[in-house]
């Protein structure tokens, strides 16, 4: 009932800002205004029809400190307690009230004691344009309407969003899991929501953990909330990855060959991890640029795959008396002592291989991925 109160006022302050034709100003009957009477005007400046300055004895130009500092000093004078008047006391808390906060002063000294005592809001009662001059008045007019509506914030604001229609509900988020293998390639899945109201999510090729994606879900709009499931090879940084590559012991003596690499939309490529010649240690890492995720916004661009190098040593070794020395030459071991019997002999040198007894490098940890983080 307010909200229609309060359009009906906008329209009639609309209709006054229209300009129109002056109309004649009408006499009273008789031919002339009453002896000592003059036509009466509305004046600009702060009105005091309820006696609120009067009350505590300031002028309408008075500061925020002065309100406070007269109440106090009169409250004490006139408090019923100390034998004041009742009357006197009300008045003056009354004007304290009203002085006190800015919005209600404001209107308090525009519209006069109607301006704090009509309708919810500030609005004062009866006609609000009864002080207007007859053939209309644009400023006093204009001021009517921001007085009444100038801040749309409330519930009128609220109701019709800022007069820019009904506002829109803020969009509901719920959260999906996705695979990797779609985050590389991009797809479009069916999401079966509430009521078995269903809706398509675009994945665009590169998204990930925390991405936000909107969608349609009849006439309302969703958001998701992206959640990546764990890989069974790769592991994710931002466009980056990394993959376990196993070679055996002897392709890791060798400089091992090139090795097949799948990619997470099932592509592959070959990469030669070392030159020929070459050593590769365990936990070494090799970087392919270019063969990472796709970059997000970025069409074309993909960051960095990481080869994490896996040897795999054997379980035992078969090998005969001149085999082992030969490898423990190669190896640089120390000679070891002769044996009986050449059984286990190739693990004996298998288990001091691994066990660091080099003659020209000891073990040393793997290497740190040297590219500042570490995958999740």
């Amino acid at each position: 009932m307010l909200l229609l109160r309060r359009l009906a006022a906008l329209l009639a302050c609309v209709a006054a800002l229209v300009p129109r034709a002056t109309r004649p100003l009408q006499i009273p009957r008789g031919g002339a205004t009453r002896p000592g009477r003059a036509l009466q005007i509305p004046r600009g400046g702060a009105r005091d029809d309820g006696g609120y300055y009067a009350a505590l004895g300031l002028d309408p130009k008075c500061t925020q400190r002065d309100v406070d500092k007269a109440y106090r000093r009169k409250s004490l004078r006139c408090h019923p307690d100390k034998g004041g008047d009742p009357e006197e006391f009300k008045k003056l808390n009354e004007a304290r009230e009203v002085l006190s906060d800015p919005a209600k002063r404001k209107q308090y000294d525009r519209f006069g004691k109607a301006g704090v005592d009509g309708a919810p809001g500030g609005m004062p009662q009866g006609n609000p344009f009864a002080g207007f001059s007859q053939g209309g008045n644009n400023a006093q007019a204009q001021q009517m309407f921001e007085q009444m509506f100038g801040g749309f914030g409330s519930a009128f604001g609220d109701a019709f969003g800022g007069m820019g229609g009904f506002g829109r509900p803020q969009p509901r988020r719920f959260a999906i899991t996705v695979s990797l293998d779609d985050c590389f390639t991009g797809r479009t899945l069916s999401v079966a929501l509430e009521n078995n109201v269903r809706c398509r999510v675009k994945l665009a090729p590169g998204v990930g953990e925390g991405d936000v994606v909107k969608a349609r879900a009849g006439d309302a709009v969703v958001q998701f909330e992206l959640r990546e499931a764990p890989h069974a090879l790769y592991k994710r940084r931002g466009a980056d990855l990394l993959l376990d590559a196993r070679i055996s012991l002897g392709d890791a003596l060798g400089g091992g060959p090139s090795v097949e690499v799948a990619r997470p939309d099932g592509s592959t490529f070959r990469v030669k991890l070392a030159r020929e010649g070459d050593v590769l240690k365990h936990g070494a890492l090799r970087c392919v640029e270019g063969e990472g995720m796709p970059v997000r916004g970025a069409p074309g661009k993909r960051g960095r795959l990481f080869l994490r190098v896996q040897v795999e040593f054997p379980d035992a070794l078969d090998l005969d008396e001149d085999r082992r020395r030969e490898l423990e030459r190669i190896l640089g071991l120390p000679p070891s002592a002769p044996s009986s019997s050449n059984a286990g002999s190739g693990d004996r040198v298998a288990r001091r291989a691994a066990a660091g007894e080099w003659k020209t490098a000891r073990r040393r940890p793997p290497p740190s991925p040297g590219f500042g983080f570490a995958f999740r």
